[in-house]
């Protein structure tokens, strides 16, 4: 699909709309991935250039509420925890620094837990709009993930295969209204470009049932919001095979984890998402990297040099937006020290919970 052809669709219109409302860069996309190439450190395995690059412009990070210094922060990194009293006043003063630390930013994933709407319907809605409002006054545009079927530990909360068996009929339907009353809310928002219907669906296995309820779920958006762009956050080809009628976007998960030796798992790496971007260049969709920035335990140095560094230039050299795995250090799984809790796969934050850049990670600049 050519950008013209993009643009007439609703995708398109929306993204463009973002651009002459100067969201976003006004430039061509592929132009601004164009700008933005880093040079290769293996010229042995040459990138597959994403064809279409209507999303390259986002190049953000993950966010999660936490900690705030000597003003408050929250305790145990649950979505209970973090939202039955969501802190806007941390929220702004968070994203705030942020831009201050990364002016070029453009884009963040917030994540929503549905358990907090089916407790607190009102109050979750009136502090999502103040949510909202503060990244739209700090001019970024949002990705909003509806669903989570992520464990962690602590664990965040979600709607997991486990939930969804247990529901009845009646129930399930829930999961629809809370999709209505988003998208009632902020469908026409051109702050949020993007919904994630869904977070790892597919671990440890896809589940077909709960991939059906998926592809329900996205049929009921875009019958009422055929405007709206949705995605799916998986990995591996077989898994975006599988959402590939339910994903406007891709949303991928590309991880550089750690294997061997630096080198190895960077040629690894990149014929891993070369085949990745090979399969999604059939398809003609976009792509957005949704999860990137895998840790090496506390060492932010090593996380910076060693994987953000390869992960970023090479996510750029193919013309694919990304979004980090996360920005500020919270108590939430995996984004915070292990002196502050458990480890679970380590340290993923790029900002200490008092502001500071963490050790390395200033070379995201770079990238930006």
């Amino acid at each position: 699909m050519n950008r013209r052809n993009f643009i007439k669709t609703g995708i398109g219109a929306s993204v463009a709309g973002a651009m002459s409302a100067g969201l976003i860069p006004d430039m061509n996309a592929a132009a601004y991935a164009s700008t933005q190439l880093q040079p290769s450190d293996d010229e042995e395995i040459p990138p597959v250039i994403l064809k279409n690059q209507d999303f390259a412009w986002v190049r953000g990070f993950n966010y999660q509420p936490g900690y705030s210094g000597d003003s408050g922060g929250y305790d145990d990194g649950t979505a209970w925890d973090i939202w039955r009293n969501l802190r806007l006043d941390i929220i702004e003063r968070q994203l705030s620094r942020a831009v201050e630390l990364y002016p070029k930013m453009t884009a963040l994933r917030i994540w929503l837990p549905y358990n907090i709407w089916l407790a607190q319907p009102k109050k979750f809605m009136k502090d999502l709009t103040g949510y909202i409002g503060i990244i739209r006054k700090l001019k970024l545009r949002a990705m909003v993930m509806m669903f989570n079927a992520w464990h962690g530990t602590p664990d965040f909360g979600g709607f997991r295969r486990e939930t969804f068996v247990a529901l009845k009929p009646e129930q399930l339907k829930k999961t629809f209204a809370f999709a209505d009353e988003l998208l009632k809310r902020f469908g026409d928002d051109p702050t949020v470009f993007s919904w994630d219907l869904c977070n790892e669906p597919e671990l440890p296995d896809i589940f077909e049932p709960y991939f059906v309820w998926l592809d329900n779920l996205y049929a009921h958006i875009k019958e009422k919001y055929p405007k709206s762009v949705l995605t799916v956050g998986v990995t591996d080809v077989p898994s975006l095979k599988r959402v590939e009628k339910i994903s406007d976007v891709f949303g991928p998960r590309l991880y550089m984890i750690p294997e061997s030796n630096n080198k190895a798992d960077v040629s690894k790496y990149k014929k891993w998402t070369n085949n990745i971007f090979a399969y999604i260049n059939s398809t003609g969709k976009p792509v957005i990297n949704t999860e990137t920035g895998w840790p090496r335990g506390d060492d932010g140095k090593a996380r910076a040099e060693d994987g953000l560094r390869n992960e970023l230039g090479w996510m750029n050299a193919c013309g694919a937006g990304w979004l980090i795995h996360a920005l500020y250090e919270s108590p939430v799984a995996d984004i915070h020290r292990s002196s502050d809790g458990p480890k679970g796969v380590g340290w993923m934050s790029c900002i200490n919970k008092d502001g500071t850049i963490r050790e390395g990670h200033e070379i995201i600049n770079d990238f930006l």
